[in-house]
């Protein structure tokens, strides 16, 4: 008699042990990360100025965000907006890295704000990068806040301490590159 009355209702039993599943999967991903931050430090041998006007050209960024690496023969690379400061935009296109594009939201004595976004919407992110002088150069503080929260697997790795020191990494070798653009 109950398996009868069990076969009978074998839809109702199916939908909801999926209705269960799909709670369970969404109470998951609920809990997972949406933004993550990175901080990253360098110290340049420079004077603040410098290194403020430097940064506020977004054109100035491909030479020490990218590697020679990252730049296969489809890379490409426009600016819009303003030449320096706020709106200044660097947009890249490349088969390899995929499009993106960053773009200078706003520059005062000791802080630029940018913006970046990937093509492919895994991430966007507000970067501020932080000038402090020091008696002899600048210490440059970048804190990347990352917007994971369009990408599930993103959001999924970023449960790993190693995704985050992945890009801290990153940040640091591209700090390290544009300590290297600034002191030449």
């Amino acid at each position: 008699m109950l398996y009868l009355y069990i076969m009978q209702n074998r839809s109702a039993i199916a939908m909801f042990t999926m209705s269960g599943v799909l709670l369970l999967f969404a109470t998951f991903a609920s809990l997972l990360p949406k933004v993550i931050e990175s901080k990253s430090s360098v110290l340049i041998l420079e004077n603040k100025s410098t290194v403020t006007k430097y940064l506020s050209t977004a054109k100035n960024w491909e030479s020490w965000m990218f590697s020679d690496s990252d730049k296969d023969s489809s890379w490409r690379v426009l600016t819009s907006g303003e030449e320096e400061g706020v709106g200044s935009v660097l947009k890249w296109f490349s088969d390899l890295i995929g499009d993106g594009a960053l773009e200078v939201k706003k520059v005062k004595d000791n802080i630029v704000v940018f913006e970046r976004i990937t093509d492919n919407n895994e991430y966007s992110s507000r970067g501020y990068i932080k000038i402090s002088e020091l008696e002899n150069g600048v210490k440059i503080d970048w804190i990347d806040s990352l917007d994971i929260s369009r990408s599930f697997m993103a959001r999924y790795h970023a449960q790993d301490v190693k995704y985050i020191k992945k890009i801290d990494s990153v940040n640091n070798v591209m700090l390290q590159n544009l300590k290297l653009q600034l002191e030449n």
